[in-house]
């Protein structure tokens, strides 16, 4: 979001995305909505620009949210779906919270606290709510990507022209002497990646890890993999009248894993 563009809400959509009903919220919902806008848009270029990403962290552990879109950027990027966050400057950090996540009356608070649920692209909602609902909670503001050894950040506090830069550079390691494969996919994170995460805004859980297989694991699989193949070049030994049948090719396979 820059300082001079604010999005248009369709209020009607929300009252009923957050099961909104009662004729009071619903108009106190849509009046509280477009008064934040109009205090955005009246600092002008005093208002922040929104690069960055709000979490919380509560008890020493970071509460955030997982979307459909993120599993598909990293699917992309073929980076490992694992989150990483850090943190801004204290001071950045006090100028952002104070110009978004605390810039919300009473009677707002009131309204988000009932009704909100954890929407994709709505981070410094997300993140007021959470701290509402959940007092002892500390609001945090910084950037938020995704990987670990190959990182991509998503939300940062970087100018576009760097972080055209930046993707440049990693779609060049990720996809090497592949010029094609990088257009591609830099297209679509133009063109579809935002849009992506907005069409599905409801959160999902985080992708688990896979567990590292053990070596008596592989070692087994590997042997596996052999087996196979010797089955299928032994099988191409044999005279087509032996394996014209499924019986007589699986008698053929049973003596050949046999002998192995």
């Amino acid at each position: 979001m820059s300082n001079n563009s604010f999005p248009l809400v369709n209020i009607s959509n929300e009252w009923e995305q957050y099961g909104i009903e009662d004729e009071d919220d619903c108009a106190d919902w849509m009046m509280e909505r477009m008064n934040r806008s109009r205090r955005q848009r009246e600092r002008g270029d005093k208002h922040p620009e929104l690069r960055g990403h709000f979490w919380i962290e509560d008890e020493g552990k970071i509460i955030d949210y997982w979307y459909q879109g993120y599993t598909a950027i990293c699917n992309k990027l073929k980076i490992k779906k694992t989150p990483y966050y850090k943190p801004f400057n204290e001071k950045l950090q006090r100028r952002m919270i104070s110009a978004f996540t605390n810039d919300f009356t009473p009677r707002h608070k009131e309204l988000l606290k009932k009704y909100w649920k954890m929407t994709a692209n709505k981070c410094d909602y997300n993140a007021c709510v959470y701290k509402l609902r959940h007092p002892s909670a500390k609001i945090v503001y910084g950037e938020m990507g995704f990987g670990d050894e190959v990182k991509y950040a998503l939300f940062d506090n970087e100018p576009i022209d760097r972080r055209d830069y930046d993707m440049a550079m990693l779609l060049k390691k990720q996809f090497p002497n592949d010029f094609e494969k990088c257009r591609i996919v830099m297209d679509w994170f133009i063109k579809e990646a935002n849009d992506l995460v907005a069409r599905h805004p409801d959160p999902i859980p985080v992708p688990k890890k896979k567990k590292r297989k053990s070596q008596r694991q592989r070692q087994k699989e590997n042997k596996l993999k052999k087996g196979k193949i010797c089955d299928y070049d032994a099988v191409a030994l044999f005279p087509s009248s032996l394996i014209h049948t499924g019986t007589h090719r699986r008698e053929a396979t049973t003596n050949i894993k046999i002998i192995n």
